[in-house]
């Protein structure tokens, strides 16, 4: 967390390749353990879906070598996450159903504020931003008694970020400020930058005045954009390394906020929206935008309904 997000994604798989070449599994569980989180921590769906393919391998390692060491079902929360960010919220949840099977009393306190921040991030991704909220809180108490500042950090700028979605932007602000406060003091540079792009979505809202109705989540922004830009489903679920069922889930729920039910109406209402706001759509955390997709902050949804049925399949 010290250096670069890129330097640490280096190391660990070194660490990989070393322990494959020794044929040392426990070290090679850890060492992938190292690396899925270490392709968490720039919060996109590239690095995410990276991190999934590592935390995966760890959990069929874990199962082929009956691995029960309490500080190792860390990466399960970071495996739950993981999904979440790529809106596979289903799948999360079976992971941490999983882990929960296996917290004793002797689970560390740092596993159990992971497990709450997975759970926290999955119920905002499921539209339950006031649920997610409560567990983040209860994650970022957990941790104020730990000394784990990168953890806290991590719980702080996932609490900031779905206060900001749910509009509760002057409670994100103080929440985002002391992650960043935080992460500048113990030099976690990747995670300071997360914390600054959090404070700075809060602030281009601010700009753009008070804004009515539902805030995309940062999948559902991305998808919407490549759906107005004339993606197929298949060919969005291929960009964001996701499934085409969640793709369909989430173009559900993009359709319920917008107040339409086509694709068309969902491209011109987006169009719409930029015209009103002087906006554009944001598409989240991902810093990787398909060349025919301009990407924009839709600040205020609009509302264009339309009689024909609905059409997320595609």
């Amino acid at each position: 967390a010290g250096g670069t997000a890129q330097d640490a994604r280096q190391l660990a798989a070194r660490a990989v390749r070393a322990s494959e070449a020794d044929g040392d599994r426990l070290f090679l569980l850890r060492a992938l353990a190292v690396l899925g989180q270490a392709e968490l921590l720039g919060g996109d769906s590239r690095g995410a879906a990276a991190a999934v393919e590592a935390l995966q391998r760890v959990r069929r390692l874990g199962t082929a070598m009956s691995a029960a060491d309490p500080p190792l079902l860390h990466w399960y929360a970071d495996l739950a996450e993981a999904l979440v960010v790529l809106g596979e919220t289903e799948e999360a949840g079976v992971v941490v159903r999983e882990a929960h099977a296996r917290v004793s009393g002797a689970t560390p306190g740092s596993v159990l504020a992971a497990l709450e921040r997975a759970e926290g991030l999955r119920e905002a991704g499921l539209g339950r931003a006031k649920e997610g909220a409560a567990r983040l809180r209860t994650a970022v108490d957990r941790l104020r008694r730990l000394p784990l500042p990168v953890e806290l950090v991590r719980t702080l700028i996932a609490l900031g970020a779905v206060e900001r979605r749910s509009r509760r932007r002057s409670t994100a602000r103080t929440v985002l400020g002391e992650a960043l406060e935080t992460a500048t003091r113990i030099g976690a540079a990747p995670l300071a930058a997360r914390a600054r792009e959090e404070l700075a979505r809060v602030d281009a809202v601010d700009r753009g005045g008070e804004a009515g109705g539902a805030e995309l989540t940062p999948t559902e922004a991305r998808i919407a954009a490549l759906v107005g830009g004339g993606a197929t489903n298949r060919e969005v679920a291929a960009e964001l390394f996701i499934s085409v069922k969640t793709v369909e889930g989430a173009l559900s729920r993009v359709y319920r906020k917008f107040g339409v039910r086509s694709r068309t109406a969902l491209a011109h209402a987006m169009a719409v929206a930029v015209l009103a706001t002087g906006a554009a759509v944001d598409l989240g955390d991902d810093d990787q935008v398909p060349p025919r997709v301009q990407a924009v902050t839709v600040t205020q949804p609009v509302r264009v309904r339309v009689p024909r049925p609905s059409d997320t399949r595609r």
